[in-house]
């Protein structure tokens, strides 16, 4: 039995979301089974099991709600074992989600860009030491492109996309640990 294309809230490896309550979903293939009759889903922060629902027949593979409150910016990795009518049973590979800012207060505030049509907004820095992870968030009211060192933080183009400005802004959050260096 072979488990695939896990999913939360319908994305792989979703990165910055707010996924309030969040959606399990996988595919299962290569099983003589023609049917599942339970799952299990565990979720981890870090090396620590923060929900386990134990072998279930209520788990459904099209998509399970679970009550889990997950804390801002935070990965969580998570597999699930499926049991088949037929006696096969099959474990994924663990795979991740993380969260974004959730209702965290924004620290900084809007950049603009003066005058100019089309505006290049510059920032130099520095680091000092080495980083383990680096994320940005980040949004526009109107389109950007965002890079790093030269190098574009995403393959994104026409970010954020389509917002309804009167209502709420998207943010994206992107991951841009490999585009940072020493100095």
């Amino acid at each position: 039995m072979n488990i695939q294309r896990l999913r939360v809230n319908h994305l792989e490896n979703p990165l910055g979301f707010s996924l309030g309550e969040p959606v399990f979903s996988w595919e299962v293939t290569d099983t003589i089974s023609q049917k599942q009759t339970q799952a299990q889903i565990r979720v981890f922060q870090g090396e620590q099991c923060v929900l386990d629902t134990g072998p279930s027949p209520e788990l459904d593979s099209l998509g399970t709600r679970l009550p889990l409150k997950t804390l801002p910016r935070t990965r969580y990795s998570w597999r699930v074992t499926v049991w088949g009518d037929r006696g096969d049973v099959g474990e994924s590979e663990t795979v991740w989600f993380e969260t974004g800012k959730q209702d965290e207060p924004w620290q900084g505030g809007w950049i603009r860009g003066g005058e100019k049509e089309n505006g290049i907004l510059e920032r130099a820095f520095v680091l000092s030491a080495a980083v383990k992870r680096a994320r940005i968030s980040i949004s526009g009211l109107g389109l950007y492109r965002l890079f790093l060192n030269g190098l574009s933080a995403s393959g994104e183009v026409l970010t954020p996309g389509l917002n309804a400005y009167d209502r709420w802004v998207q943010v994206q959050t992107f991951d841009v640990g490999e585009l940072l260096v020493l100095d």
